[in-house]
């Protein structure tokens, strides 16, 4: 708890920045490959820092520790939050809950979609799924770009606009700043180093800095 979970901690800090800045970097969210690196990082980082959570929550001298361990082999982020929720109340809106679902389908099950013979017939599902949850939560409009030069339709094309990226940033800080809260709360109670950060580094701007866009950088 005291110095494996602090790693741990480190490491979702990273692959939640790393998320983010790739997603600055994209002019569209339209292509496959751009919209999955975004999502893996994403889901992988909230994923290890829920864990913290929960083993920082549920885990005492009276615990099973296989059947405990046995237990923490999942990716399903909303069953993790509901685990932390049971124990210390997180507020957490309709778009925030839809936000987790999306993650939980993508880990769950679309990233692995495309290895099956089934999926030539299909759309690709974690591109569909983003950009309809973005369409609907900013009642966006679609590409302004020429068909007759990108021969797509129309909705498969998002501008990834200042907006669309404070939007994502605005909902990923109101999922990981409490989770890092509660972390941090619970290596005070039970007297562990479990919540500090490397000054400077990834998970410093994460959690310490809260900071889930990379305007300042970019000015």
């Amino acid at each position: 708890k005291n110095f494996r979970l602090g790693t741990e901690l480190q490491i979702s800090g990273s692959f939640i920045y790393n998320a983010l800045y790739f997603l600055d970097t994209l002019e569209y969210i339209h292509y496959e490959e751009d919209i999955f690196e975004f999502l893996y990082d994403l889901s992988v980082g909230i994923e290890r820092l829920q864990k913290i959570a929960v083993v920082l929550l549920e885990h005492d001298e009276r615990t099973e520790q296989v059947v405990f361990e046995k237990n923490l082999i999942t990716h399903d982020h909303l069953i993790l939050h509901e685990r932390i929720n049971k124990i210390h109340k997180i507020n957490l809106g309709k778009v925030h809950f839809n936000f987790l679902n999306l993650l939980r389908n993508f880990y769950t099950s679309y990233r692995y979609e495309r290895f099956n013979k089934k999926s030539v017939y299909k759309p690709d599902l974690d591109k569909k799924m983003l950009q309809e949850f973005l369409v609907k939560e900013l009642n966006l409009e679609t590409s302004t770009e020429d068909e007759t030069y990108y021969p797509y339709k129309k909705e498969e094309w998002i501008e990834n606009t200042p907006r669309v990226k404070k939007f994502i940033g605005k909902i990923i800080s109101k999922i990981v700043i409490p989770l890092y809260e509660i972390i941090r709360e619970q290596a005070y109670k039970i007297g562990t180093y479990t919540y500090e950060i490397r000054y400077g580094s990834k998970a410093f701007k994460i959690f310490m800095s809260k900071e889930f866009t990379f305007e300042i950088e970019n000015n």
